[in-house]
């Protein structure tokens, strides 16, 4: 199976504003709960950072099967309807 249970969550940074920290960078704080969902479902989750400003993209092998183009769209508790749209695709790459 190899590469099929493996999936890449490539982020950018991008601005938010917090109780310690306002500015530009890299946050996985919004893909939480998406990463913690595919590793329940037995999934090889690895995050990694891009320099391209407010995107996710989630690979599976060396395809790209989503993209999102404001990682603000993903809610900071993970929710949301890209959220839904992430595990969607990558239920069906990987089953």
């Amino acid at each position: 199976m190899g590469d099929q249970k493996q999936v890449v969550i490539r982020y950018g940074p991008y601005k938010d504003c917090g109780a310690e920290f306002c500015g530009v960078g890299h946050s996985s704080k919004r893909l939480e709960r998406t990463q913690g969902e595919l590793e329940k479902l037995g999934y090889s989750v690895m995050l990694e950072k891009i320099q391209t400003e407010n995107v996710v993209q989630i690979w599976i092998g060396d395809k790209k099967v989503y993209q999102v183009d404001h990682i603000k769209d993903i809610k900071h508790d993970g929710s949301g309807e890209e959220h839904d749209n992430i595990m969607e695709v990558c239920q069906e790459y990987l089953d």
